[in-house]
């Protein structure tokens, strides 16, 4: 049996072409190594330790490839059993995970909506006032007023942005270019010439415009007779360049019920036949009115204005008109 097993180790050694002169040959030699260790089956009885030797080159060859692993197998004969172990050590270290992308930003949130805008009049009637979003005091109407529009509900009033002028070429005096001219009252504001409201030339040039009123008081000294409601309207209010006062017979919606669905409007006043009175006024529309808005059921030159209480309209001349 001895014979035997020196015999095997006799074609060990040359299979691994003459390794016992350096067991740590070429990493070839470790293929060969490996084919011994299936030999080594018959080294049960232990006396093939010296076959572990073997396993020794083999454990060098295992960095070689998978082939050093079967070479791994003779170490169930004993000592070469530590080749084995060495030739586990040829694992690949795993490469670690590439870092996830960072998520994307979150959006930003929508803006919040607008105030509603002010409630516009049917045809030649304004709105009922309001210019910006609903408030519930001056604080929040940066820049402007919280003003009560005619349909009860509170907006924001800010004046207008100025309007083009004209050139003063040919003008009367105290025409205007900018607003820095215009010095002799509160809020000057230089704007187009309206003309006088009963007529006559073409206007042309620019005029300064101020606030008359600062609040509802300050306008109740100057109402006419018949009317119930005095009122400091806002610039920005019905498109005015400058606070005014503004007199009529309702303030909103609610005390217009001399007739079913009474709504409060702006608009002019009556004019008393040919007489010169353009002026605007707040006055109360019925649907049951002999003429409408945008001068419905009025023939000629005929327009449709409010009664001189301010309850209802009819159809009237206009006022007079430039040539």
């Amino acid at each position: 049996m001895k014979s035997a097993t020196v015999v095997l180790g006799a074609l060990a050694f040359a299979a691994l072409g003459c390794g016992s002169s350096n067991p740590a040959g070429p990493g070839t030699g470790g293929v060969g190594g490996g084919a011994a260790g299936a030999s080594g089956r018959g080294g049960v009885t232990g006396a093939a330790g010296t076959g572990g030797i073997a396993g020794t080159g083999g454990a060098a060859a295992g960095t070689g490839g998978a082939a050093a692993g079967t070479g791994g197998a003779t170490g169930t004969a004993g000592a070469s059993g530590t080749g084995g172990a060495a030739a586990g050590t040829g694992g690949a270290t795993g490469t670690a995970g590439a870092s996830g992308a960072s998520g994307a930003g979150g959006r930003g949130g929508v803006g919040g909506t607008s105030g509603a805008s002010g409630r516009g009049g049917n045809g030649g009637a304004t709105g009922s006032g309001g210019s910006g979003g609903v408030c519930t005091g001056s604080g929040d109407c940066p820049g402007g007023v919280c003003f009560q529009g005619l349909d009860g509900v509170r907006r924001c009033a800010t004046s207008p942005a100025d309007p083009p002028l004209r050139s003063c070429e040919f003008a009367p005096a105290g025409c205007c270019l900018q607003n820095s001219q215009c010095t002799q009252g509160t809020a000057g504001r230089c704007i187009p010439n309206a003309g006088s409201p009963c007529g006559g030339a073409a206007p042309i040039g620019n005029v300064c415009s101020y606030d008359t009123c600062t609040t509802d008081a300050s306008c109740t000294a100057g109402m006419p007779a018949g009317a119930t409601v005095s009122v400091c309207v806002p610039a920005g209010a019905f498109g005015l360049v400058s606070a005014k006062c503004v007199y009529g017979g309702c303030r909103t919606d609610a005390d217009c019920t001399a007739s079913a669905n009474g709504k409060c409007q702006y608009g002019n006043a009556a004019t008393h036949g040919t007489q010169c009175d353009l002026r605007q006024v707040f006055y109360c529309a019925y649907p049951s009115d002999p003429c409408q808005d945008r001068n419905t059921g009025c023939t000629g030159v005929l327009l449709c204005l409010p009664e001189e209480n301010y309850q209802g309209r009819h159809c009237a001349p206009g006022p007079p008109m430039f040539p």
